[in-house]
């Protein structure tokens, strides 16, 4: 797959494609259907597949008053992208200007003239242009006037919820870990570096890895069954995310993110990029009495990891 920085720094000359257009953030279920649709025909036609999406995300541009947290980074969408058979990613710098394009301006130069489709691919709740003004009625008048033809992709429902980005992060934020995954079609992950804390884990006998990740959504505080991954490894873990309530007072404005590795993992892991895989929520984050009282919970907690992982001998 070639990745590009926009249509301008397209080298390659695209003189046939199949095109969709999104923010995909998350790559979820109804996301997937949608590049499922879109390298289907590419193969069957013989021509390649095109995704634009574009960074940062326009909410973030138009509306910087509101708190909004992407799923995951650029870089994931790269990843997954390229395992799904996808042939060109193209990231549009977004800005202000391009969302005030006339919809026919903004598709006519963004996606007819650089990739010469013969089929579109959209989701059902897609629109583009100035005000969101672009239509899929609107498109389908372009195709027959271009010469495209228009897919459009209906909503994928789970438990009776529609499939969405903004689903998937109001499921993480209550830390409903169990149907976000679903939805995603994958875990959640945190990814990061792992930096010396305060040390107190390892005081009490559960030494914890500390996450410094950039990642946008920390789902819900509480604790939960989660893997780690260290260099390509898998190793089970319990993991705690919140602002330590029995040592700590006040409320810091970012939780922490502290996994104990089971099994006696002892390794230097400091400075070490990792992900922290969620699988399964536990229990809310609490404040006890002391530490003797945290530490029976901690172990009670690692009994029931213990028993998930014993229910769950890989990931599935």
């Amino acid at each position: 797959m070639k990745t590009f920085n926009g249509v301008d720094e397209i080298t390659d000359s695209i003189s046939k494609s199949v095109v969709t257009i999104g923010n995909y953030d998350g790559l979820h279920l109804g996301h997937r259907e949608i590049i499922s649709k879109l390298t289907c025909i590419a193969k069957e036609k013989h021509i390649p597949s095109v995704v634009m999406t574009f960074h940062p995300h326009p909410r973030k541009v138009l509306q910087p008053e509101r708190a909004f947290q992407r799923i995951f980074d650029t870089l994931d969408q790269v990843e997954v992208l390229k395992e799904l058979g996808v042939d060109y990613f193209i990231v549009e710098p977004f800005s202000r200007a391009l969302s005030q394009l006339d919809p026919k301006e903004f598709f006519l130069e963004k996606v007819l003239k650089p990739f010469s489709p013969d089929d579109v691919v959209i989701g059902y709740d897609f629109s583009f242009g100035a005000n969101r003004s672009g239509s899929q009625d609107l498109l389908k008048e372009m195709g027959e006037e271009r010469g495209y033809e228009l897919h459009v992709i209906e909503q994928r429902k789970l438990d009776e919820k529609i499939v969405s980005s903004s689903e998937i992060r109001k499921l993480l934020c209550e830390g409903n870990i169990k149907l976000a995954n679903k939805m995603l079609d994958r875990p959640y992950y945190l990814k990061g570096i792992v930096e010396k804390g305060d040390g107190r884990g390892r005081t009490i006998g559960i030494p914890t890895a500390n996450l410094r990740t950039a990642d946008e959504l920390i789902p819900q505080t509480g604790v939960y069954v989660t893997y780690v991954k260290i260099d390509k490894m898998l190793y089970p873990a319990v993991t705690n995310i919140g602002r330590n309530p029995t040592f700590l007072k006040g409320s810091p404005e970012r939780p922490k993110v502290e996994s104990h590795l089971l099994g006696g993992f002892d390794k230097d892991i400091y400075g070490k990029s990792i992900e922290v895989i969620f699988r399964e929520r536990i229990r809310d984050e609490m404040k006890f009495d002391g530490p003797e009282m945290l530490v029976k919970q901690i172990k009670s907690d690692i009994i029931t990891a213990k028993e998930y992982f014993g229910r769950h001998d890989e990931m599935g």
